[in-house]
């Protein structure tokens, strides 16, 4: 049966992300314990007292179609291996989802198998392109005032002039900033912003990696603050990896390098009645969206 994780179950919990999402962790699953897990529900299915699954549920304030609506985001979704391919990830998620159901209008996931969530209607959401370049891609420009002393109110005023130009976006705050500043830390990474004169005209989220070094997150207003940013990083690591919206035109200004469109975030409308009769329409899922969004959709958050 499923049912809340008590705060004795942390430890249990901790032990099994540490054990199977050890190939994607650089530090954030402690800094995730520390800082995230708390903030969020976590509910299990326990066999013999033993924890053998379990997901992490946070709700998060997203801009859709000039509203903003709370979502559910499943994150940490597991089942030890040994109890695998009996049913007990269907009968987690089927309760979550039902809980889900009454609370928020959407859920919306990570998934690294895809396929697992098709039956439970969830669908490709928000994609982003990942970008390969190599410093040799990078016009060599001055680097000078991009520093790691960025305000998080400046951060925050940036952040909202970018997503103008896009929906779906999480509505974020300056203690996000406060606390993704540290995220990022505890993965080897830091934020640098460019600042003039004392305001901030661009920044960029980075976490280091042993042969190249990943930008989760650029915000800029013109290419020669793209390119100040790109070679900052370039001068860490000949390697970058970059991701940005689909919206984001970089074939011309890289032509040699290498861009793949990827599927971000899954989704699934939880109460399709609720939700056409709050934004007055008729669809039938998650990909109807996509012929309604007048702006492009982009959502930029791994916890």
């Amino acid at each position: 049966m499923i049912s809340k994780a008590k705060p004795s179950d942390k430890l249990e919990i901790y032990h099994s992300w540490k054990s199977l999402f050890a190939f994607d962790d650089y530090g954030s699953i402690d800094f995730f314990f520390a800082n995230y897990y708390d903030k969020g529900e976590t509910y299990v299915i326990k066999t013999d007292n033993h924890i053998v699954s379990s997901v992490c549920v946070f709700e998060h304030p997203i801009h859709l179609m000039d509203k903003v609506i709370q979502v559910s985001y499943l994150v940490g979704i597991y089942t030890i291996e040994k109890y695998q391919n009996q049913g007990y990830m269907r009968k987690l998620l089927d309760g979550v989802l039902h809980i889900n159901d009454a609370n928020t209008l959407m859920s919306i996931l990570m998934a690294y198998n895809p396929e697992l969530y098709q039956s439970f209607k969830f669908e490709p959401f928000i994609d982003h392109q990942v970008v390969q370049l190599s410093k040799s891609m990078v016009p060599a420009v001055s680097t000078m005032n991009i520093t790691y002393q960025v305000d998080s109110v400046q951060l925050l005023e940036n952040y909202k002039r970018f997503m103008r130009y896009f929906d779906g976006y999480k509505v974020r705050t300056v203690h996000d900033f406060d606390v993704i500043k540290k995220d990022l830390q505890a993965q080897n990474g830091k934020l640098v912003g460019y600042v003039k004169d004392d305001e901030l005209l661009g920044y960029m989220m980075y976490v280091i990696h042993d042969y190249y070094v990943e930008i989760l997150e650029i915000v800029y207003f013109d290419v020669d603050m793209l390119m100040r940013l790109l070679y900052f990083a370039a001068n860490i690591n000949q390697n970058i990896k970059v991701h940005i919206s689909t919206q984001e035109n970089w074939k011309n200004l890289f032509p040699r390098a290498t861009i793949e469109t990827q599927t971000f975030i899954y989704g699934r409308i939880n109460d399709i009645s609720l939700f056409n009769d709050l934004y007055e329409l008729n669809i039938q899922g998650v990909n109807d969206l996509f012929r309604l969004v007048k702006k492009p959709l982009f959502f930029n958050e791994f916890q």
